[in-house]
């Protein structure tokens, strides 16, 4: 208490024995406040998010941005904070300016990152085969199946996607469902193929003898078997 307004005047602890505060009538203490100072923590929500954030301190009148954040999550993008972590909208926008947040003294309270679960694109490269396939949509952390494969190419039998043309990159399982082939943005994946092998019989047509089957691989130029065959005349 305060015998002015202002604080200037004579203070009075609360509760103070007080004596002869006047002499006569009355006399009127005002009421002195200290604005009360609370704590916001910053918490990732996640326990594959990457970063650290120190707390802010706030006064309760005082209105101000919140530190812009600094946790990182792979394949996914930060919305804001919210102070319910199983949220999935953002009370407060990235370095919103926010007060009185927390009413008591020496008080705090946690806001919780909410992210959202990036989409990404898979293409479809035929890698030297005809036809086309459409892209494909997936999102992130979410497994999905790769579509059928719809591409063709003669002489050879599709073994499953590759990220790289050549075979030496992420090999893909056509019966597996996948995630996480990408963060954000696309990937392309590549159609790997293996080469028939065919086998060619011979027949004497009428002539007598016998000869073995030989195996040929497509596209590979081999010399036919000498022929073992006879027929008289």
């Amino acid at each position: 208490w305060n015998t002015l307004a202002n604080g200037t005047g004579t203070p009075f602890n609360d509760e103070e024995e007080v004596i002869n505060l006047a002499k006569s009538g009355s006399i009127t203490l005002y009421a002195q406040w200290t604005v009360n100072n609370y704590i916001v923590n910053f918490d990732p929500n996640s326990e594959d998010a990457l970063g650290y954030m120190p707390s802010q301190s706030f006064s309760y009148t005082e209105s101000k941005s919140l530190t812009l954040n600094t946790f990182e999550r792979e394949g996914y993008t930060f919305l804001g904070w919210n102070t319910n972590p199983s949220a999935t909208t953002a009370t407060y926008r990235d370095g919103y300016t926010v007060s009185k947040l927390v009413a008591e003294q020496d008080g705090s309270i946690t806001l919780y990152a909410v992210w959202k679960a990036n989409t990404y694109v898979v293409k479809y490269n035929g890698n030297t085969a005809s036809g086309t396939m459409g892209n494909q949509t997936f999102t992130y952390d979410e497994e999905q199946t790769l579509a059928a494969n719809g591409f063709r190419k003669t002489g050879y039998t599709f073994v499953g996607w590759n990220t790289q043309a050549d075979g030496n990159g992420t090999k893909y399982d056509v019966t597996k469902p996948v995630k996480n082939l990408a963060t954000t943005g696309s990937i392309t994946l590549y159609a790997m193929w293996e080469v028939n092998t065919y086998t060619v019989v011979f027949n004497a047509n009428t002539g007598s003898g016998t000869m073995d089957n030989q195996k040929f691989t497509y596209n590979v130029e081999q010399t036919l078997t000498t022929n073992s065959f006879e027929k008289e005349g």
